[in-house]
């Protein structure tokens, strides 16, 4: 689930610096749309013999899976949209390395069998290749099932965070990620020097941002990653409240 936090953060999000132990507010995007529809087509999988949708995780040959040093994050600067202040993102590609390591020689590693002998383990020089999701041009995950927060969006939502001054700074802050939101107008993105589109830009009136989504939950439901009763509700919450501007 792409631009997702371990668990999304609760609404209202924090207004005000220091953000718990992070840099910037929390993730809010949720689960709880894709795991019905996933559950859904396992059990049909399982009980029926129904095939599940098509996999939709980043790859290498769709340049959807790069390594950290590759992502093409936007630049965000320091901003104060909807009187809330933050600082600028950066993007450290901060990644955890994983080393190769011998456990002895009667352990096999390609399918964890045998004894391990040697305890702990001695640390070769060599490292496994990372690799993370490509971003598009607003810092939202391209590959994997991208709901209606990043097909539809208000702001960037990332799986991670950095830590804050005297909490494990430019670190990873645990198990969090990141919502920074658009600007409400492009005078004012412009005004901050924010090369993302703001609300006005994307959405310059209701219907505009409602038929978004539809299409966009329509494509989910076909795909078999959103239940039709829940595109249903979704896009009559569209319909009924106007453009998304919190969340």
């Amino acid at each position: 689930m792409a631009g997702t936090q371990h668990a999304p953060a609760r609404s209202p999000l924090p207004t005000a610096e220091p953000f718990g132990d992070c840099q910037q507010q929390p993730n809010p995007n949720p689960q709880i749309w894709t795991m019905p529809a996933l559950l859904t087509a396992l059990v049909g999988w399982v009980l029926e013999e129904k095939q599940p949708p098509d996999s939709v995780v980043p790859t290498i040959a769709e340049h959807t899976l790069v390594p950290p040093s590759d992502v093409e994050f936007p630049s965000i600067p320091s901003n104060t949209y909807d009187g809330v202040r933050r600082s600028a993102v950066r993007f450290l590609a901060v990644h955890n390395p994983l080393q190769l390591l011998d456990f002895g020689p009667q352990y096999n590693a390609a399918d964890t069998s045998g004894v391990i002998t040697m305890k702990p383990p001695r640390r070769g020089d060599a490292f496994y290749g990372i690799l993370v999701p490509q971003v598009d041009k607003d810092g939202n995950d391209l590959g994997g099932v991208r709901d209606l927060y990043l097909e539809v969006p208000i702001g960037t939502y990332t799986g991670w965070n950095l830590g804050r001054h005297n909490r494990f700074e430019d670190g990873f802050c645990s198990l969090q990620g990141s919502f920074i939101p658009f600007a409400r107008t492009k005078q004012e993105r412009l005004e901050t020097g924010d090369q993302r589109l703001s609300i006005e830009e994307r959405y310059p009136d209701t219907e505009t941002y409602v038929a978004a989504v539809r299409s966009a939950a329509d494509k989910l439901v076909s795909a078999r990653l959103l239940l039709p009763e829940v595109a249903k509700r979704l896009v009559g919450e569209a319909e009924s409240q106007g453009i998304r501007l919190a969340s």
